[in-house]
């Protein structure tokens, strides 16, 4: 029945919004993704707007033309060479050669039990245990105003990860956000990273913000090891989020003024991707996630996209991973897990990652009844410039608000 209500609606080029379900009612098990479905049209307004409702998708605003410069997109740059185009490519130096498959006209095939895929899968990120070590406070980096930013570091299954955290001057029992930012090539990422922007804004809104690098960012290292489908990434935000959960009893540590029921995700691009596993993992840990222009929950999807990004003789171990490989790492199959209500934020002018992927998981979640709002960028691109960015920190702002 709910196939026919989502055909009839297709079919009409609409898509609706679906209210809470009911307690008890069970919902049908929805075996794929539809291949094309509408999110809503939003565009910047002025001030006064009325926070949408978890599970409306808004509609009713003009299309804004995108005429400012964006900043650089964040995304793994496909290799650019003068050489000989007979030769053969250069390989990117973050990826051991070792790991390459072989030439471009040959498939190559990866076994199940590959080395690289073990420990990699949903089940087997919610059988283990997190936060084993340390995490504090190095040095004070600045007073900014309303807060004062820290650097940290923390433990994660034997490595060290990095961050800076922003912490509110007044008030306790702080709600926390985990800024998770998108691909920044390791050589080039800097501790206050294109994301600080939405960190800093959170902050002066009242939430302690916590931003981690990932391992083998800056300072901590800028040469990768190979990361099956990053798994490791989403591995340091998961430990992070134990050891804020875990709070702290030293009077003069940030994490005393935690409130550990109210932690939020807020993830971009491939840190939106990250935000999918994390909440899919430890569903129970997650109020609320904003995600902005995100990867998908489709990790096929994912590294074709990012072969023609990066050159079709990289990332082979993901592409060709076997299907029952591919189906147990994808959070996308493990949707019905999610608890928290999500707000899913997309321009309709990003080249880099496709925004029929999130009108694709508000269409998902809709028909799974999930509490989600939908905004359509009408022009912007990947990274949110101008009013598009404004807009943006002030909805995901009143979104983790309603939440708390």
């Amino acid at each position: 029945m709910v196939w026919e209500k989502r055909w009839l609606l297709w079919s009409l080029g609409l898509l609706v919004a679906c209210t809470p379900v009911a307690t008890g009612e069970s919902i049908p098990a929805t075996p794929f993704l539809p291949t094309r479905a509408e999110i809503a049209v939003v565009n910047p307004v002025a001030g006064g707007e009325s926070a949408p409702a978890a599970t409306s998708i808004v509609r009713e605003f003009t299309p804004l033309p995108a005429t400012n410069t964006p900043r650089p997109t964040m995304t793994p740059p496909a290799p650019v060479t003068t050489r000989d185009p007979a030769a053969p490519p250069l390989m990117p130096t973050s990826i051991p050669p070792t790991r390459l498959p072989g030439p471009s006209d040959i498939t190559p095939t990866y076994p199940a039990d590959d080395p690289d895929y073990q420990g990699r899968t949903i089940e087997a990120l919610t059988l283990r245990s997190y936060g084993r070590g340390d995490l504090s406070t190095i040095r004070t980096m600045e007073n900014a105003g309303p807060f004062m930013r820290y650097e940290f570091r923390y433990d994660s299954d034997g490595e060290v990860v990095g961050g800076f955290l922003n912490v509110p001057h007044e008030g306790d029992a702080l709600p926390v956000v985990l800024v998770l930012h998108g691909y920044v090539n390791p050589s080039e990422y800097d501790l206050l990273a294109y994301t600080a922007t939405y960190a800093d804004a959170l902050a002066r809104a009242g939430f302690m913000v916590f931003h981690p690098n990932y391992r083998h960012h800056p300072p901590d290292g800028d040469e990768p090891p190979y990361n099956t489908f990053r798994v490791d990434y989403a591995v340091d935000v998961l430990n992070l989020v134990s050891f804020i959960r875990s709070g702290s009893v030293d009077p003069d540590d940030p994490l005393r003024r935690v409130d550990s029921d109210r932690l939020f995700l807020f993830g971009h691009s491939m840190g939106g991707g990250i935000a999918q596993r994390v909440m899919t993992v430890r569903p129970e840990w997650i109020q609320a996630a904003v995600l902005y222009a995100s990867m998908s929950g489709d990790e096929r999807r994912n590294y074709e996209r990012i072969r023609e990004w990066a050159g079709e003789r990289h990332w082979g171990k993901e592409v060709f991973a076997p299907e029952t490989v591919l189906a147990a790492v994808s959070p996308l199959n493990f949707i019905d897990r999610w608890i928290a209500p999500v707000a899913v934020h997309h321009g309709t002018g990003d080249e880099i990652v496709p925004p029929e992927w999130s009108a694709e998981l508000c269409a998902e979640l809709t028909a799974r009844r999930h509490p989600v709002a939908c905004f359509e960028y009408k022009n912007y691109p990947h990274n949110f410039y101008g009013p598009a960015e404004t807009l943006l920190i002030d909805r995901t702002v009143r979104f983790f608000n309603e939440q708390r």
